[in-house]
């Protein structure tokens, strides 16, 4: 094999690498040094909503608790329906219960 048709095959090998590992970036470049480049000089757009929680008014609260777990377990599955419903994907959620962590 030549050391031009060797760069050739290189090249074609890290294009077709590139396109199927980041599909949406069009107009890639197919030689090496200018894919890195065009790879370096890529600024993603990004988007993002915040949603919070607000305390529901004291007269609302009118529920009966079990315990601390069934509540939160209740929050976060209800805070990740709104999500799903309302189509804030992708979703990071989080929460400071080990137990939810650890279990779930």
């Amino acid at each position: 094999m030549s050391r031009q048709a060797m760069v050739r095959k290189v090249n074609r090998n890290i294009y077709l690498m590139a396109t199927t590992r980041y599909p949406w970036l069009f107009n890639m470049p197919t030689q090496w040094p200018l894919i890195v480049k065009f790879l370096e000089d890529y600024i993603p757009i990004l988007s993002y909503k915040v949603v919070k929680w607000i305390c529901p008014p004291e007269e609302i609260e009118s529920v009966e608790l079990c315990n601390i777990l069934e509540v939160d377990v209740g929050a976060f599955k209800e805070g990740l329906q709104y999500c799903v419903n309302n189509n804030l994907m992708p979703l990071i959620m989080d929460t400071n219960s080990l137990i939810l962590k650890e279990n779930h």
